[in-house]
């Protein structure tokens, strides 16, 4: 045999072996190199979106955030309509990404003391009935046709039920000032969330928030 046919046949071999390795390749989707001048600025914060679109490989347990959304829209529809609004479910979806990866935890890690897809802390929820929901009867009884929760399963119901749960956190919203931002102002939507709901003695950031809400929500 001759070199060059023995050079030949060597070169066949190894594109038969690596074949398959290229086709895989070319199956896997990408995000459009394009886009990567996307940015979200947010006063000294600069957000590749590329970037976190990337990492959603690692999302785990995650909702699914189009269902999620959708959940949170027909809930409020549903038991608060008033309450309800594209800002309003944005806001929400943005405050789970951040608070429990869309769903991933149901009560904070080491302490328990957060609790739901939103972390809210009992000592908040008992203010929010206490300094609001009490002065609005008939919210109240809405709430209870809907929920009939007590003492002994407000701590279940804040951990296990979503549709409560989603009603809870939008309650909590509504008695902050303020409007909500623009449905498509995602950096003042996490600057509302920061504010009013992580607050200034929280440890979340509106950069972490924009983070996870890009990983999470979208």
């Amino acid at each position: 045999m001759s070199k060059r046919k023995a050079r030949n046949k060597t070169w066949g071999s190894v594109l038969i072996r690596w074949l398959p390795f290229f086709v895989c390749m070319a199956l896997i989707p990408r995000v459009d190199t394009s886009t990567r001048s996307s940015v979200i600025r947010s006063q000294d914060t600069t957000i590749n979106v590329v970037e976190y679109l990337n990492e959603r490989s690692v999302n785990y347990m995650s909702f699914n955030p189009r269902q999620f959304r959708e959940l949170i829209y027909d809930t409020l529809e549903i038991i608060i309509p008033e309450y309800n609004s594209p800002e309003a479910v944005e806001l929400l979806m943005l405050t789970a990404a951040q608070e429990s990866f869309l769903g991933r935890f149901i009560k904070q890690l080491y302490c328990g003391v957060a609790k739901g897809v939103f972390q809210m802390e009992m000592a908040t929820y008992n203010d929010l009935f206490d300094s609001y929901i009490r002065y609005k009867p008939d919210l109240q009884n809405k709430l209870f046709h809907y929920f009939p929760v007590n003492e002994e399963t407000a701590d279940l119901m804040m951990c296990g039920n979503l549709p409560y749960q989603i009603v809870i956190a939008r309650l909590n919203y509504y008695r902050k000032r303020g409007n909500i931002p623009h449905v498509e102002d995602i950096n003042g939507l996490a600057e509302y969330y920061k504010k009013h709901w992580n607050t200034h003695l929280g440890a979340a950031t509106v950069k972490e928030a924009l983070r996870n809400y890009w990983k999470y929500a979208r």
